[in-house]
């Protein structure tokens, strides 16, 4: 198969400027890969909101994010409402105006 793949390529005829010099497709995918992670991080890093989130993720890939799957429904469902600020913790009964201050009165912090 490699054989008949390579003569294929050899008898094709190449599109652009000459001399054409041959890039892998891994290349090119690795590179794009690249990009569109160093932009998401970027516009991630451009964002006014999410400070909750972004205290415990401060880059757009990480390894928690790769262990978030590996959780059962109910610690998955505790930890997304921690990470984005709406479990029901002092500071968001605090924004909802249901408490008098966004300080926890047991660690004394917001």
């Amino acid at each position: 198969i490699a054989d008949r793949l390579a003569k294929t390529g050899a008898y094709q005829k190449t599109h652009g400027p000459e001399p054409s010099v041959p890039i892998q497709n891994n290349f090119l995918k690795d590179k794009i890969a690249k990009w569109c992670q160093q932009m998401h991080q970027r516009e991630w890093n451009l964002r006014k909101d999410c400070r909750q989130r972004k205290l415990t993720t401060p880059k757009v890939k990480n390894k928690w994010s790769n262990d978030q799957s590996k959780l059962d429904y109910n610690k998955l469902r505790i930890a997304t409402q921690i990470l984005t600020g709406h479990a029901n913790l002092q500071r968001h009964r605090y924004i909802m105006k249901m408490e008098d201050t966004p300080i926890c009165p047991k660690c004394t912090e917001e």
